[in-house]
């Protein structure tokens, strides 16, 4: 499985991205700072849902001006890239280390990622890509 950043680096993805923040409509006005928001909304947020709390959404855009405080990285133990929890969802699954909260180790199922019982030598984790 490819992921979305190393996706959108193959494709160019990156250059069809909004020039602003789609969260807090935050503009970069250098080329430095530009570069910087375009990573940054490549990056996949994951939340808890408004509606149905015990779903997940992951159409959260933010930019480092307006991320959430709450952060928790799921990485994948190979190339190490993955989506970012935020919010109460980042909470729960700090709070059920080392373990992921159930409603997102169903979303990395569904979205081809295995866990293994060892990767690397380090002990069981999740892998998007073999």
């Amino acid at each position: 499985m490819i992921t979305r950043r190393a996706h959108a680096r193959r494709t160019g993805e990156s250059r069809r991205l909004p020039a602003n923040c789609p969260s807090c409509g935050w503009q970069a006005d250098s080329a430095e700072d530009k570069k910087l928001l375009q990573d940054e909304l490549l990056t996949e947020w994951w939340a808890l849902g408004q509606v149905e709390p015990a779903t997940m959404t992951t159409e959260q855009k933010y930019c480092g001006q307006c991320r959430p405080s709450a952060v928790y990285l799921v990485a994948c133990g190979i190339c190490r890239d993955g989506p970012l929890l935020a919010g109460e969802l980042a909470a729960a699954a700090i709070a059920s280390e080392p373990d992921l909260p159930v409603v997102v180790a169903e979303a990395l199922t569904d979205r081809g990622w295995r866990q293994l019982a060892d990767v690397r030598g380090k002990g069981p984790g999740w892998v998007c890509c073999r």
